[in-house]
């Protein structure tokens, strides 16, 4: 709750937030804010927590509908689709990416550049470099996949997790916030560019592991990848 809500504190939404979850006044909670007095603070975020728990157990959260504005991407001048969620889904983001983060660690790929942290834009260039000076790097395709987050399948995805999930409290909150989405993922999301990159994870693998020719020698098989390396940046890839 700390971590999605560390710089949000003076916003009305956050404030209408705390009021909600504590039964005090915005007005209150908002001299409470501005006199900075933490330990107040803090006792309301535990109010959140306590609040956020028996939503779970009851299976009874409510969340408001998302909002959605178009914005041109000042990089690719391409026009995107932005999610605009509650104050309260982001926090439900945060639990469920924070409940799901071991899962995330191990299933996206070694060089998918775009969630995991310390796993970034800088991370990607260096790897590219470094294979771009050994002599056998000959050929390589870039492209990106068009409408990524729009295109990904909620069914599918929602499969995917539940094999690889043994755990209904988790997947009844991830299920939960993956309906709340217009079409696909919601760009803006917090939880989406995680649900992304584990989506695109299984193709990253196949690219890593399924795509290899068998050589014969002497009596051995052997297996030789046919694509030495693959990097994705979110939807970008080479």
């Amino acid at each position: 709750v700390m971590d999605c809500l560390i710089k949000k504190f003076r916003r009305r939404d956050v404030i209408e937030l705390l009021s909600e979850y504590s039964k005090l006044s915005m007005d209150f909670i908002e001299s409470i804010i501005q006199s900075n007095y933490k330990t107040f603070l803090n006792g309301i975020i535990e109010t959140i927590v306590d609040g956020m728990i028996q939503e779970i157990k009851d299976k009874n959260i409510k969340l408001k509908p998302i909002w959605y504005s178009e914005k041109i991407d000042e990089s690719s001048k391409k026009i995107r689709r932005i999610g605009i969620q509650s104050v309260k889904q982001q926090l439900y983001d945060y639990l469920a990416v924070y409940a799901m983060m071991e899962l995330f660690k191990k299933k996206i790929g070694y060089y998918q550049c775009a969630a995991i942290k310390g796993r970034g834009q800088v991370y990607g260039k260096n790897a590219i470099a470094k294979w771009l000076r050994k002599p056998n790097t000959k050929y390589a395709v870039k492209g990106d996949i068009k409408k990524c987050y729009e295109s990904i399948n909620k069914d599918i995805l929602k499969q995917k997790l539940g094999r690889c999930i043994k755990n209904d409290t988790i997947l009844y909150l991830v299920y939960l916030l993956i309906d709340t989405f217009e079409q696909g993922l919601s760009i803006g999301s917090y939880l989406s560019q995680f649900l992304c990159n584990f989506y695109l994870s299984f193709a990253y693998h196949f690219l890593e592991d399924k795509v290899v020719k068998v050589r014969k020698r002497r009596g051995k098989e052997t297996k030789v990848r046919l694509i030495k390396h693959q990097l994705l940046y979110m939807d970008d890839f080479i």
